[in-house]
């Protein structure tokens, strides 16, 4: 898969027809929940998921689900938080979601699955 904004929101968009792309103020429709699209160009993308008391949720690679960005600051608003994540050891090369790519609303309940490009598997995000 390319690893650009436009190949995300369009892939995220492609396999959620329902799914639309929206402001950070604006609330999703009912039965919607928000979620934010990053990327890291080199080696990832990568979803925010916004819960009930309107911070941010995500699982940063192969870590643990957090509310807690890169700095380890709650997450208030994905576009404004510390998306680079460092080695963790040797063999872990980091993570560094640089771009951010937009907010949307996806149906509550609907697991996202974005195509990949090379082998065509699908990457499963949880449902929101």
């Amino acid at each position: 898969m390319g690893k650009t904004c436009s190949d995300v929101i369009g892939r995220t968009m492609a396999d959620v027809p329902n799914g639309y792309v929206i402001d950070f103020a604006t609330p999703c429709k009912k039965n919607f929940s928000k979620i934010a699209a990053v990327v890291d160009k080199e080696r990832d993308f990568h979803y925010y998921s916004q819960d009930a008391n309107g911070y941010w949720s995500h699982k940063p690679g192969g870590r643990a689900v957090t509310n807690k960005d890169a700095a380890g600051a709650p997450i208030y608003d994905p576009q404004r938080a510390s998306r680079y994540y460092e080695k963790e050891d040797p063999s872990d090369s980091g993570l560094n979601y640089s771009s951010f790519c937009s907010y949307m609303c996806v149906p509550r309940g609907q697991p996202i699955q974005v195509a990949g490009s090379r082998d065509r598997s699908r990457k499963k995000r949880s449902k929101v």
